[in-house]
């Protein structure tokens, strides 16, 4: 086989999403005229230089003078003072430090002004400390009356609403008094009241993190984060945007959350009126063999012919009734033997008979609500389902903060009284699932971009695009390798969830082994590459840089074609009369065969052209995608062009669409292993950083290669695109100081302490281990620097926030959002 020696070629798809924060970065911004702005700054500074004069001083000037003093034959009466400070440079006692190298004896030439430069730094840093400590009590004041402001805003009121009615409703009640409390503070200047209080500070943290989401985070909610539609277009050049409007959206609609509509239909269903009314169907994880089944826990029980003609006839179309009248007419038995077999088969787990709504349908209600009224037309459910949907246009139409509360108030009170379950959970968790319903709105705005974009960006991106491919392509390789191990250790055929456990076993097992594997030489060698390049915080790679490492990737038969598809986030930042191109996430899954292709203008061409080549699936006769029970509003809708695998829940009522789990088999084939349904061999549409079992049988994936030089990484461009943003991997260790500091000045000054020792800028991205997404932090902010404190007992990764504040490229009547382009790309060609 020989080396790649052509780049792809990556076509722009025509369609884009348009994500942007519903408010402007002003909500969260300190203002640059806060005087603790200049003052934490220049503290940053001020240890970044006495940092620098430390290094010089313990890397080069008194080793040099220990040797030079030895060859002199010093008995210790200069060496010993020098050691004592070299020790607390070392150990950063500074006052010390400063004060010995003032008083150091013997200086040599080279030395004594090494040491009157530390001495002034040193001198500078406590002079910037207490430039702080004087700012800080009125930046702090100041910073609390900003976000009470912002909290009794009626659009953030009404956000808050949406994010956590708990919150919104202790904010609604206190915010007027906080806010004439800390008014009040700062009129008479009286200390230890307003932000100092311990019981304010964690409602203040809390309206931060909530702040932040509505002004620096790109989220598909609500009006706060909309959906906005926009295509490329060759009738035009650059961009094109349509008339914004008050509320910053087009149309809206609420939806019943899917765990709310499961409640309710666990309910209903128990209802003795729909006895026997109920769709059957069996458990996916239930496979039916020649003489029994192989049950959801892998053991194989013997069942007669009607129980597994039961079985293979019960696809969720059919009621226990219907089916139950089909199969005795069928197979000339007494329907009541058919009904009473049926009732076994449930009540051993191998049948399910339930209202389960359609995990791929965007409105779970609507589809709870037909099946009610097909299995009992005159139920009394369906009145309340209908108060229900009602309940939900009131929420979906009404306006203000007070209303959208009354709303949802008679929303959860409703849902309550029908199902006896808490109509809000999972407290405390910003991220999850929480209540009954959620909001989507399409934004205002409508975006076209001119061709000449779409060119530009297409081949801005295509070198970068070409190391993720054959990056994914070793990845694919690998997991592709120990599938094939696991098949042939089988003999070559496996029931698919057979196969899926041994494969985590052997993945597992793998990584005690003492060999590389080939993904990660490509990390490393990539890092060198980084590590060659990087001029402090910046490593600058031209295209060709990268092609050595591309072409060490040899071809291969990777996949069901050599199409790749990728959907990469890509962010605009303002450099001066120029642009600046910030890739975010990439993303192996199309927008719009989720919940983000609602709204779109043309719902029936974007599909169709979204649909129109899925050769990096293998075409329309194989692409699948393995579908779990919904838990949020759903990656994969029934726009998806290819068949659902169930493997909990139920997908689609087109039945026919679907597949068991149960009935996939692992074969072996020409290339390696092959997934077969009864249709024929499956190609897998899966999420990123998915399970061995689903990647080893979906098309490689275009992922970003990780970059880490120790604790960091600089940010890395290649041409004209920021390809990774900086980030700093922050341990328990590195925080110690901050998290010993008392909240207000001392923490304040370990951060800026921190970020001058690390180089981590002022605008940041902050992920705490085991939270779902990152926060953004103004590190010269008194409030956000309170919220790191907490963050602090655990590791920390710290990204910047690229485009900065004054770089943000989606400017409104209301100020500069941030924003991104969520793009569709096909890549072809050697990569």
């Amino acid at each position: 086989m020989g080396a790649r020696t052509a780049a792809s070629t990556w076509t722009l798809l025509p369609h884009f999403l348009l994500r942007r924060a519903g408010f402007p970065f002003d909500l969260l911004a300190v203002p640059d005229d806060d005087p603790t702005v200049p003052a934490v700054e220049r503290l940053v500074e001020s240890v970044r230089r006495m940092e620098c004069e430390r290094h010089a001083l313990l890397r080069r000037e008194i080793p040099a003078e220990v040797e030079r003093l030895r060859r002199a034959g010093d008995d210790g009466t200069l060496l010993r003072p020098l050691s004592r400070c070299r020790s607390a440079l070392g150990r950063r006692r500074d006052a010390d430090a400063a004060q010995r190298c003032a008083a150091l004896p013997g200086r040599g030439e080279h030395l004594g002004p090494a040491l009157d430069r530390f001495v002034a730094a040193a001198r500078d840093v406590e002079l910037a400390r207490t430039r702080v400590a004087a700012t800080l009590e009125h930046s702090a004041r100041a910073e609390e009356e900003r976000l009470l402001l912002g909290l009794g805003h009626d659009r953030v009121r009404e956000a808050l609403v949406q994010l956590s009615p708990s919150f919104a409703e202790h904010a609604a009640r206190s915010t007027a008094a906080r806010l004439a409390t800390a008014r009040l503070a700062a009129a008479q200047a009286v200390d230890g009241q307003g932000p100092a209080r311990a019981r304010d500070r964690k409602f203040l943290r809390t309206a931060y993190l909530y702040v932040q989401r509505l002004a620096a985070k790109n989220e598909t909610t609500s009006f706060f984060g909309p959906l906005t539609h926009g295509r490329f277009t060759p009738e035009h050049q650059g961009y094109a945007g349509g008339p914004e409007t008050d509320s910053g959206v087009r149309r809206n609609d609420a939806f019943l959350a899917f765990w709310a509509t499961a409640e309710l239909a666990r309910v209903i269903a128990a209802d003795p009126r729909l006895a026997g009314r109920i769709p059957v169907r069996r458990t996916p994880l239930v496979a039916v063999l020649d003489d029994g089944v192989r049950d959801p826990h892998g053991r194989v029980r013997r069942l007669g012919a009607l129980d597994r003609a039961i079985l293979t006839a019960a696809d969720g179309a059919d009621t226990a009734d219907a089916l139950a009248r089909r199969l005795a007419a069928e197979r000339g038995v007494p329907h009541q033997a058919v009904r009473d077999r049926v009732e076994r088969l449930a009540g051993a787990g191998l049948l399910l008979a339930d209202l389960e709504p359609a995990s791929a349908r965007p409105q779970p209600l609507d589809d709870l609500r037909v099946l009610v009224a097909a299995a009992d037309p005159g139920s009394p459910w369906l009145v309340e389902l209908d108060a229900l949907r009602k309940d939900l246009r009131r929420y979906a139409n009404t306006c203000g903060a007070p209303e959208r509360e009354r709303a949802f108030g008679e929303l959860e009170s409703r849902f309550g009284r029908l199902t006896g379950v808490d109509a809000r959970r999972s407290g405390g968790q910003m991220y999850a699932d929480r209540l009954v319903a959620y909001e989507e709105c399409e934004g205002d705005a409508p975006l076209t971009i001119g061709a000449d974009v779409a060119d530009r960006w297409s081949r801005d991106l295509a070198p970068y695009l070409d190391l993720c491919a054959a990056y994914g392509a070793l990845r694919y390789r690998s997991v592709r390798a120990e599938a094939s191990r696991v098949l042939a250790a089988a003999g070559g055929e496996l029931p698919y969830l057979e196969f899926a456990d041994r494969l985590a076993e052997a993945t597992a097992a793998t990584a005690s082994r003492r060999d590389v594997p080939a993904e990660r030489v490509f990390e490393e060698r990539l890092a060198a590459v980084v590590a060659a390049a990087a001029d402090g915080n910046r490593a600058r790679l031209a295209p060709a840089d990268l092609r050595t490492l591309i072409d060490s990737v040899e071809p291969d038969d990777d996949g069901p074609t050599s199409a790749r598809f990728v959907s990469p986030d890509l962010m605009l930042a303002r450099a001066g009369a120029d642009e600046l191109l910030v890739l975010g996430e990439m993303h192996p899954y199309v927008f719009a065969w989720g919940s983000q292709g609602l709204f779109a203008p043309d719902a029936e061409a974007l599909q169709a052209d979204l649909a129109r080549d899925l050769t990096p699936w293998g075409g329309p006769e194989r692409i699948a995608t393995v579908l779990r029970r919904r838990q949020h509003k759903g990656l994969v809708s029934e726009a998806f062009p290819g068949r659902f695998v169930e493997i909990s829940g139920l997908a689609t009522r087109e039945r026919d669409r679907c597949v068991a789990v149960a009935d996939l088999r692992v074969v072996t084939g020409p290339s390696g292993p092959e997934l077969h349904g009864p249709g024929g061999q499956l190609v897998l549409y899966t999420g990123e950083n998915d399970h061995p079992h689903l990647r080893a049988f979906a098309p490689p994936q275009v992922e970003p290669p990780p970059v880490r030089l120790g604790g960091r990484r600089p940010r890395v461009s290649v041409g004209d695109v920021v390809v990774q943003r900086a980030r700093w991997w922050l341990s328990a260790q590195d925080l110690e100081e901050l998290r010993r500091a008392a909240d207000g000045p001392e923490a304040v000054v370990a951060v800026a302490t921190l970020r001058a020792r690390s180089g981590i800028p002022r605008h940041v991205f902050v992920k705490p281990a085991g939270e779902p997404k990152p926060v953004c932090l103004d590190l010269s902010s008194p409030l956000a620097v309170s919220v790191l404190r907490v963050f602090s007992g655990g590791d920390l990764v710290v990204e910047e926030m690229l485009p900065a504040p004054d770089q943000l490229w989606l400017e409104r009547q209301a100020g500069r959002h941030t924003s991104e382009f969520r793009l569709a790309m096909i890549g072809r060609g050697d990569a």
